[in-house]
């Protein structure tokens, strides 16, 4: 089940940590992921063929049960701008791709 409106506002000169705790369909249940493969992707909007951001398990990306942590480093997005931009956790299995979570993410631009 795909969580919605998974927000968030950070600073891109700020090493930043997203979490997602991952509930199964009927909502309230944790779903355990470990053992699975997951990848986030940051873009510039919806339906984007360029990615502005991306981490995957392993690089970036740990679970631990039903939690996912995003580790976003300030580095790889000190050059974004100040906007909204569109979010997706997914997780990869053989042969198809689910969508955990979506939402926009406010970058707010460093002046120093």
């Amino acid at each position: 089940m795909t969580k919605v409106k998974q927000d968030f506002e950070i600073w891109n000169n700020t090493d930043n940590l997203l979490r997602f705790i991952i509930t199964a369909s009927d909502g309230t249940s944790a779903q355990t992921l470990t053992g699975c493969s997951v990848r986030w992707i940051l873009q510039d909007e919806y339906n984007s063929s360029c990615w502005l951001y991306s981490a995957c398990t392993g690089s970036m990306i740990s679970i631990s049960g039903s939690q996912v942590d995003v580790v976003i480093e300030a580095s790889r997005i000190s050059t974004l701008n100040n906007g909204l931009y569109y979010h997706e956790l997914k997780l990869l299995t053989t042969g198809s791709i689910a969508v955990l979570g979506i939402g926009y993410g406010k970058v707010n631009k460093s002046s120093g």
